[in-house]
């Protein structure tokens, strides 16, 4: 065993290894760390052997080479206090190593009570500013530990800035419903968020979080998640986002009008102003979701400029068939070349609209009556030469 180990840490002094995977177990006669590199049958290194377990920290420590480290609870009851003190060495080396940016690990390793301190304190403030992608697993089917996990978890998530945070391994369902929330509504700081909501409380909590102002949230992946009344919810909460770019997986297919709705909803133009003009890809398990509204929608919000993603959204799909023109009553004339330009006025199929919105401006003309002579008049209240500069686009 001596010597697999040795092997182990020879590796990590020579910076071979790009990812470390640490599986804990516990057996009668020996507590166990299996230390996996490559695709190399694992390494086993005895706990209670604590010089071995500190020549492969420092190992690590000074490691220059290793982005990801994955820490796995395998068989027996991890809690005991050999297992704990060498996770904690673990992570005391953590702060010190320079090129570990990835983590993975099994919520089943840390306790709310016992011989670890409190997560918060594991992680250290250069290992917080360092890390980018960080993977929970695990859970429990009891309430009080569940909770007490998310407490701690969360209290981490709130000091960090990921790029991705992956919680889809975690075991939430319908009675952590607080637990989840409580680590969804950390997650303001976190680019990229991969969650499974199967509840609609825990729909809530991610729609809260897009919701939330302070969130930089970019990608939401959704994949393997489930209950459509909580994706209308979530979906509705796109309205006012500003954030998000890319949605993954979700399961769309009883919902494409509400999701061509949020891209732009055409009842208004306040409608469409206050539709989604940020997310630019969705990615779905289904791929009829992408009917070629949607694929023209989310095309249009590529365009880093966002008040002409508006007002081309309303020269495409407002001023079409019977559109409400009262917002037009009250226009100035000066305001007019605007507007036509908005709606593409060289475009044959947009004379019909046209039309309309120059009826409805009481400045153009008397709608009120048919008599030529009336309209003559006040449409030659605009000299040919102003005609002629505010309809040439």
């Amino acid at each position: 065993m001596s010597a697999e180990i040795n092997i182990a840490i020879q590796l990590l002094n020579e910076n071979k290894p790009h990812h470390i995977d640490v599986h804990f177990e516990v057996h009668a006669e020996a507590n166990r760390a299996y230390i996996c590199m490559f695709d190399w049958e694992p390494f086993c290194c005895k706990l209670r052997h604590r010089d071995k377990w500190d020549q492969f920290i420092r190992a690590i420590e000074n490691n220059t080479s290793v982005r990801r480290l994955n820490l796995t609870k395998g068989y027996g009851d991890v809690s005991s206090t050999e297992v704990c003190e060498c996770i904690e060495a673990l992570f005391r080396v953590l702060e010190f190593n320079s090129s570990i940016v990835e983590l993975e690990v099994d919520m089943d390793l840390f306790f709310n009570e016992g011989e670890l301190n409190s997560i918060n304190t594991l992680f250290g403030v250069q290992f917080k500013e360092r890390l980018e992608y960080l993977k929970l697993r695990g859970g429990t089917s009891d309430d009080v530990i569940s909770e007490n996990r998310s407490v701690m978890f969360s209290s981490v998530l709130q000091d960090l800035s990921l790029e991705k945070f992956d919680m889809r391994s975690c075991e939430y369902e319908e009675y952590n419903d607080e637990a989840f929330t409580r680590m969804v509504s950390a997650c303001t700081n976190v680019k990229e968020l991969k969650v499974i909501c199967s509840t609609l409380s825990q729909y809530a909590a991610v729609t809260a979080l897009i919701e939330d102002q302070s969130s930089i949230l970019n990608c939401l992946d959704l994949d393997e998640s489930s209950n459509g009344e909580g994706l209308s919810t979530l979906l509705a909460g796109l309205t006012g986002n500003d954030t998000l770019r890319e949605l993954c997986s979700p399961p769309l297919m009883k919902h494409i009008c509400l999701t061509e709705k949020v891209l732009c909803d055409t009842s208004s133009i306040e409608g469409i102003y206050e539709s989604n003009h940020t997310l630019e890809e969705i990615n779905p398990n289904d791929l009829r979701v992408l009917t070629p509204l949607i694929n023209e929608l989310l095309e249009l919000n590529m365009n880093p400029n966002k008040e002409e993603v508006f007002q081309t959204k309303i020269a495409r799909y407002y001023f079409v068939g019977d559109f409400d023109v009262t917002h037009f009553a009250n226009l100035a004339i000066s305001l007019l070349p605007k507007v036509l330009e908005m709606i593409k006025c060289n475009a044959t199929n947009r004379q019909s609209a046209i039309f309309r919105i120059l009826k409805s401006i009481p400045e153009l003309c008397n709608v009120t009556s048919r008599s030529v002579g009336q309209v003559g008049v006040d449409v030659h209240k605009i000299s040919d030469s102003n005609k002629r500069q505010k309809f040439s686009n």
